[in-house]
């Protein structure tokens, strides 16, 4: 319950039924983000190797230059040739001045960034002025209530949007490099090929291990335990730490049945196992 004073309005809570210490809220009304002002984006740097990531940060300009506090769940950043992690500000705030997103760089070429201003609202609104009526559960029950139009007219966002192009770049690594950047990026299939060129005689035998090794890693982080179980066999004939790769191909067959069992649906158990397989190859990756 409130009252309202000269110094404002004033809330009294209860707690049981019981009157508490009275309280007075600090309620700050914020400038729209989207309405005349300049979303700026700026990254760590314009030049990006493949399979790397760098830190961008973003931040809503009004039209005077002054930062805007805006809520973090309207800012939504895509890219091409590139993976964008979620926005997200400072100490997970709601509401920030300064946001900031991971940047990782999947492909060589020319990445524009994109971004939008989302907006949001409690209700649905339709063409006619009528809101789906909530149901208890917080979901819409379908149910069209009448609302009174008055003179409301939805606000178009109108801001402008500064972001750089970014210019991803081939390493000169060497192929075990770059093998593990692209399974880090996803990029399973031609990690594979640079893998299996190395093994076909493009690299020194020392490397003929550590390149198996790869291979199995990328098999298991997706769940090919069949690819993963014939490169630790292919590991274990040529005798490299033959009792270590003999506890991994065990691991390996009671992993794979207990994925079997539990089904492809139980994802905490299929990446626990993963995971604990994934693990074991360290001493020797």
């Amino acid at each position: 319950s409130g009252a309202a004073t000269e110094m404002g309005t004033r809330f009294q809570a209860k707690i049981l039924g019981r009157p508490a210490d009275i309280f007075t809220p600090e309620i700050a009304v914020l400038p729209r983000c989207d309405i005349d002002t300049t979303v700026k984006v700026t990254c760590g740097s314009a030049t990006v190797p493949v399979g790397n990531t760098t830190r961008c940060t973003v931040a809503v300009h009004s039209s005077d230059g002054s930062p805007l506090a805006c809520p973090v769940r309207i800012l939504r950043v895509s890219a091409e040739l590139a993976a964008v992690s979620a926005v997200r500000a400072k100490k997970k705030q709601r509401v920030s001045r300064s946001f900031f997103f991971d940047y990782t760089a999947t492909a060589p070429g020319q990445s524009r960034l994109s971004v939008e201003l989302v907006a949001f609202s409690s209700a649905v609104l339709d063409e006619d002025c009528s809101e789906r009526a909530p149901r208890k559960s917080g979901r819409s029950s379908g149910e069209r209530v009448p609302k009174a139009c008055n003179d409301w007219q939805p606000v178009v966002p109108q801001y402008q949007v500064e972001v750089p192009t970014l210019a991803h770049i081939e390493e000169q690594v060497g192929p075990l490099e770059r093998a593990r950047r692209l399974v880090r990026s996803g990029r399973r299939n031609e990690a594979e090929a640079v893998l299996n060129a190395c093994l076909s005689g493009g690299c020194p035998s020392e490397m003929h291990g550590p390149s198996r090794v790869l291979l199995t890693h990328a098999a298991l982080l997706y769940g090919d335990f069949v690819a993963a179980r014939a490169q630790l066999e292919v590991l274990q004939a040529t005798g490299q730490q033959a009792e270590h790769v003999q506890k991994l191909l065990k691991s390996c067959e009671a992993a794979q049945g207990l994925v079997q069992v539990a089904g492809a649906g139980d994802a905490a158990q299929r990446m626990s196992a993963l995971n604990e397989l994934i693990a074991g190859l360290s001493p020797f990756a």
